[in-house]
């Protein structure tokens, strides 16, 4: 068996369980805006509040 060592992570993949969450999140959340045509009907349509929505969608991870 030819041994290449551990997979390098793609720069567009998360790296773990919480990226992957909030990456699946995201997807979730911006599909029913689209899909509802704003964050209050998305949010009633997920059954989350309004607030959890915008917050989700303003996320910018820490540095």
């Amino acid at each position: 068996m030819d041994d290449e060592g551990p997979p390098v992570p793609h720069p567009d993949q998360p790296e773990n369980l919480k990226d992957l969450v909030r990456h699946f999140e995201l997807t979730v959340i911006e599909k029913a805006i689209e899909l509802h045509g704003s964050k209050r009907k998305a949010a009633q349509a997920l059954g989350v509040d309004v607030a959890t929505i915008v917050r989700k969608t303003n996320y910018q991870p820490k540095p």
